[in-house]
């Protein structure tokens, strides 16, 4: 799931650099902030506290926040992406992606099939923002 959280970021970023320009990041962020102040300020804490030179505030952001980004505040960005999708069905899929991650981040027991769904699903969904 770690390649597609990088994935997903990258996403984010090329989109945003078309939407927006040279300045993409501060004219998202400052977008975004209208929609999630608190996410934005956690990120600027987060760089600012772990000292992320060079870094954008998308590496500060969780998965859950990209997950808003592409399916509420952005989805008119991203519907070419995934135009075969039906926003209600990715948010499944990501949210259920989202679980899995944390399990395995924290360390938590996941069955094998359970691991081999979600690579799939991950794998699927790889597969179509590389497209």
């Amino acid at each position: 799931t770690r390649d597609f959280e990088i994935s997903l970021k990258k996403l984010i970023e090329v989109i945003s650099q078309k939407k927006y320009g040279a300045d993409w990041e501060n004219k998202l962020k400052d977008e975004l902030r209208k929609n999630d102040p608190k996410m934005i300020e956690e990120c600027e804490k987060r760089i600012a506290r772990e000292g992320w030179r060079g870094k954008t505030f998308l590496d500060a952001m969780f998965f859950p926040n990209m997950i808003n980004i592409i399916l509420n505040w952005k989805w008119d960005w991203f519907q070419s992406v995934f135009k075969d999708f039906k926003r209600k069905d990715l948010r499944i899929d990501f949210e259920r992606i989202h679980e899995f991650r944390n399990m395995a981040a924290h360390h938590y027991q996941i069955i094998p099939e359970e691991a081999d769904l979600i690579e799939a699903h991950t794998k699927f969904y790889l597969k179509q923002i590389n497209n």
